[in-house]
């Protein structure tokens, strides 16, 4: 039972990392509107924002030969699945809460 059970995990990592890289694609103006998901091509190892023109970014699925040889300071390259989507710079709830919880537990 339990070479079952792992021959099925082997076989689910191996199917996952046969799909490939996934990038956010558009051309647009705001990239909070980056949401298209894309499976990138089989030699298409890296994601990359540039910045086209002043009001106008691009991301997109690209080779690391293309990453390595772009001159331009607008064109950023990452080898995560997704990893050209916005970061999340929000505050975390829970610091939210703690003072709250403190001032509760001493009144």
């Amino acid at each position: 039972m339990r070479l079952c059970v792992s021959l099925g995990i082997i076989c689910m990592m191996l199917i996952g990392a046969v799909c490939g890289l996934q990038c956010f694609t558009c051309w647009s103006a705001n990239p909070g509107s980056c949401t298209h998901v894309w499976d990138c091509a089989e030699n298409y190892d890296r994601c990359s924002t540039s910045i086209v023109a002043e009001n106008l970014i691009t991301k997109e699925c690209m080779r690391s030969d293309m990453c390595n040889n772009v001159d331009s300071v607008s064109v950023r390259c990452c080898a995560g699945d997704l990893c050209n989507g916005a970061k999340h710079t929000g505050v975390l709830v829970p610091l939210l809460l703690m003072p709250i919880a403190i001032i509760t537990l001493f009144i």
